[in-house]
């Protein structure tokens, strides 16, 4: 994807100063997107580089062919793994053993180690897909592979496209045909940009788990990228040397005036939230094959990205592309709440980039061996060595680390249960169905039935809990903690509210149960938004019915899992329990207040702040009294329902305790219905 334009076999006057400028403002962008910099849409650099290199291979054959000579495809496939595959091999090989020591057992050395095999076998797009999932989501930020992607992406390319154009050429000289290149070239473009356009309007479902085929890392979706560059080398356009054909510099000036424009709006209008590869892809291709073409005859822009310093930093984007986005994650592993972090990471992979140009890209591309032995066995220590090492990682990870874990026998740093498991125990020994409750059904979404759990066989509700699974989370720990009360669950499959249509039949049940005094309403805010007056509506008509609405504002959602607090899962890092608590009050400060407004506004409704249960004024944290208190990133366990259900039981006085017990897991003291419902 990044290999310069210049070939050991081109002659250094016919390399274009201009596209080797523009590689480097490809370049600059991705790194600045990953290192967090204000660049929305920095990421299409990579979509530059792929009109760059279908651009660049179609030109260097052509010039072959126009030289009369035979075109070697083998000579192709040793060019292209010399320039590759060595620097290749030598950071995935560092990024395996870094990761061994930097990323937690529990997944991403799993991950890192699959992704490597993927990377040196022209499928790490294919593992990615698979393993890591969307390029966008919080999981690839743990991948330091994860921009191998493209890298393989454009290996399959090379592996066809010189292939089919050969073949191609070869039947057309037969045929006297002279477009049939450029029409294949075109037709297959067109089908392969169709595909990204259904791809982004979200048909990948209809491929089941195949999804990525039509999408984010599939070849299909993004060959037409290629081949806007192969188009222009096939035109001819820009193609001096072979037939000095070339636009004219009345014209050259405008198109890279709307080629740079193409790639800034690009750049700042495109984010992680635009549907990718579809339509706004022609942004940043369209703006490369201006340029490319407005080249071709002097122009300030092409001169302006052609001097010194744009050109040999063009010369080292591929290093600079390899190196940098292992050391930005490792580094926010490192230091996950400084932004200047990631920012000093990809200033610091130069060095490792550099010097790999110098001593393993360049060295070994210009003397690697011509003869077949040679060749031989520089191609099987190339690839033996990140092959092995990342299969040796993965399958200690497999056969040594995983069943030390699953026996319990990996040492711990706090105790908890990590899992469900707590939750679910709890339910199975409790999970009667509702007295009096009809599923209500919606047309088209069987999935989508609402249930009804109660504790008691047979007896009427005295407290309900509704909303979503954080709401679900909090039935356990009210069942443990209130067991002489019949307490029920009711899924809302969203937020406990009026903007959710599924509640209507939930509170129509709820207000035909007399016995219900009072109702536990919960749901993931941060996640789903809140509608504040759709909450206001809904507390009205409880309050309304004679039930008692406690409304809870909710808990912190962390970025990593608990595993990382449970245990001291790699070798230099301590466990992470703990984010900063501004980190947390910027997201609660999105919906709280509309919650606390709208119980302001309904006598009669309870206000519970749930917030800083596990928050005190500096950090929040996974912990309660030593005990890690959550299920996964943003779900309490069995712990930490209680201790939620302690502070709605205190700040609701909806309980009067008889009797004491300090054992928080579970009590037999008893507990009676004091709150009376409100008119």
């Amino acid at each position: 994807m990044l290999a310069n334009a210049s070939e050991t076999k081109i002659p250094i006057s016919r390399r274009r100063a201009d596209i080797q400028g523009l590689r480097a403002i490809a370049v600059l962008a991705v790194i600045a997107y990953h290192a967090g910099l204000p660049i929305p849409g920095g990421f299409t650099g990579v979509d530059i580089f792929f009109v760059i290199s279908g651009f660049v291979i179609t030109e260097m054959l052509l010039r072959e062919r126009k030289a009369g000579t035979r075109i070697s495809l083998k000579k192709f496939y040793v060019r292209r793994f010399r320039r590759l595959m060595p620097a290749l091999a030598v950071m995935v090989t560092f990024t395996v053993l870094a990761s061994s020591l930097l990323l937690s057992t529990q997944g991403p050395q799993q991950i890192a180690a699959q992704t490597g095999l993927g990377a040196m076998l022209f499928a790490a797009n294919i593992v990615i897909a698979y393993t890591t999932g969307n390029y966008f989501d919080a999981p690839s930020e743990s991948n330091p592979l994860l921009h191998t992607w493209s890298l393989s992406v454009e290996e399959q390319f090379y592996f066809i496209f010189p292939a089919l154009l050969v073949a191609v050429w070869s039947i057309a000289r037969l045929r006297s045909s002279k477009h049939a290149a450029t029409l294949l070239v075109a037709l297959i473009s067109l089908f392969s940009f169709g595909l990204a356009l259904i791809g982004s309007r979200g048909y990948g479902y209809l491929l089941g788990g195949n999804d990525w085929l039509i999408e984010f890392y599939s070849p299909a979706t993004r060959i037409w990228e290629f081949g806007v560059g192969a188009l222009v080398a096939l035109t001819g356009v820009t193609i001096r040397g072979i037939d000095r054909r070339g636009i004219s510099r009345l014209h050259a000036a405008p198109l890279a005036i709307a080629g740079a424009a193409l790639i800034i709006v690009g750049f700042f209008s495109i984010s992680s939230s635009t549907p990718f590869p579809g339509p706004w892809t022609l942004l940043p291709v369209v703006g490369a094959l201006c340029l490319i073409v407005a080249g071709t005859s002097p122009n300030r822009i092409s001169e302006g990205i052609s001097t010194k310093p744009m050109v040999k930093i063009g010369d080292w984007s591929y290093s600079f592309y390899l190196w940098h986005w292992p050391f930005i994650v490792f580094a926010i592993l490192i230091w996950p709440e400084n932004w200047i972090a990631p920012v000093a990471a990809a200033l610091l992979s130069a060095i490792p980039a550099i010097v790999s140009y110098y001593t393993v890209e360049q060295k070994l591309r210009s003397t690697g061996s011509a003869n077949t032995n040679g060749l031989a066995t520089t191609v099987s220590i190339i690839f033996a060595i990140p092959i092995a090492i990342s299969a040796l990682v993965l399958a200690s990870l497999t056969h040594q680390w995983i069943p030390n874990f699953q026996r319990n026998s990996t040492v711990e740093i706090y105790p908890g249960d990590i899992s469900f498991k707590s939750i679910e125990a709890v339910r199975a020994k409790f999970d009667y169905p509702c007295v009096g409750f009809d599923p209500p059904k919606f047309p088209g979404r069987a999935d989508e039935q609402i249930t009804c759990t109660q504790s008691k066989e047979n007896a009427a509700i005295d407290l309900v809990v509704v909303g979503d699974s954080h709401a679900y989370v909090l039935y356990p720990g009210l069942i443990t903690e209130l067991p002489d009360l019949n307490v029920a669950w009711l899924d809302a499959k969203g937020t406990p509210d009026t903007s959710n249509d599924k509640i209507t039949p939930i509170f129509s049940y709820i207000r035909s149960q007399p016995s219900i005094r009072s109702v536990v309403l919960s749901a993931f805010w941060e996640l789903r938004g809140t509608n504040g007056e759709g909450i206001a509506e809904t507390l009205r008509s409880l309050v309304a019915n004679g039930k008692t609405p406690i409304i809870t504002d909710g808990i912190p959602s962390f970025p990593f899992e608990p595993y990382r607090c449970k245990y001291k899962t790699t070798l230099l890092l301590d466990p992470k329990c703990t984010i900063p608590r501004q980190e947390f009050d910027d997201a609660l400060n999105q919906y709280a207040p509309q919650i606390k407004a709208a119980v302001t506004s309904v006598p009669g409704s309870v206000f519970v702040q749930t917030s800083d249960v596990f928050c005190d004024e500096t950090e929040c944290s996974m912990l309660s009294d030593g005990i890690v208190s959550y299920a996964d990133s943003n779900h309490v366990n069995i712990d930490g329902s209680i201790v939620i259900t302690h502070r709605i039981i205190n700040q609701a006085s909806l309980l009067l305790l008889r009797g004491t017990s300090s054992d928080r897991r579970g009590s037999s003291a008893k507990y009676l219905l004091s709150r009376e419902p409100k008119p």
